[in-house]
């Protein structure tokens, strides 16, 4: 199956979410960690995902990181940032309209959302589920250990911030990746430079008690 990366290619001004370079380092290291989800999506194996840093912004993202868009500019961007589909899709529709006079879909987005997010009433919930955030954003800022820090801000300020943050974790994603797979590599090299030091010294111990022992008559080899 051809990469998604190469399928887009032909489309201007699309960031892909993992480079090439990387896709290539994680095919080298293991086959078994990435792979095509048809041309929009990637699908990474959990055991990738154990080699990243656990400072995850926001409760659950990794588990929905799973499947990651190919691009930046993308519906599945706008689901992991915290957009229910059918918001996705609208919003979605609307910037691939009107592109080329946008900052890009993260700064599209939050305008939209500035347009659109009223209330009056004091039950964000009712209001997020109104305006078809998705229900992962609602249970990570409804969370009860949010219950004091929560009123510092009003709703779409908190709203605001979220979209950003898991925005970027996407945006920092490859960085993140990359700085884990060199990580790997240096453990890897540390300890196959072990194993080769521990079989040298068992062998060269070996020889030296043959030798040994084959002075006192004691046959340690067969």
């Amino acid at each position: 199956m051809d990469s998604p990366i190469s399928l887009w290619a032909t489309v201007p001004d699309l960031t892909p979410v993992i480079s090439d370079a990387t896709v290539a380092r994680i095919e080298s290291l293991h086959s078994g960690w990435l792979w095509s989800e048809g041309r929009d999506r990637w699908r990474i194996s959990p055991k990738l995902f154990e080699l990243l840093p656990p400072d995850n912004p926001c409760p659950g993202l990794w588990e929905s990181l799973i499947d990651i868009p190919v691009h930046l500019d993308s519906y599945d961007t706008l689901v992991l940032m915290g957009w229910n589909d059918n918001q996705a899709k609208r919003i979605h529709s609307r910037y691939r309209r009107q592109r080329e006079n946008c900052w890009g879909i993260l700064k599209f987005s939050q305008e939209f959302m500035e347009n659109q997010l009223y209330s009056n009433s004091g039950d964000w919930r009712n209001t997020m589920t109104f305006h078809k955030c998705r229900q992962s954003l609602q249970d990570a800022l409804m969370h009860e250990k949010h219950n004091v820090v929560r009123h510092t801000r009003n709703l779409r300020t908190w709203i605001e911030i979220i979209l950003e943050t898991n925005y970027y974790t996407l945006e920092q994603l490859d960085q993140r990746i990359q700085k884990c797979l060199d990580e790997y590599e240096s453990k890897r090299t540390k300890q196959a430079s072990m194993y080769r030091a521990r079989r040298l010294w068992t062998i060269s111990t070996w020889e030296t008690l043959t030798i040994l022992s084959f002075g006192k008559h004691t046959l340690l080899i067969s």
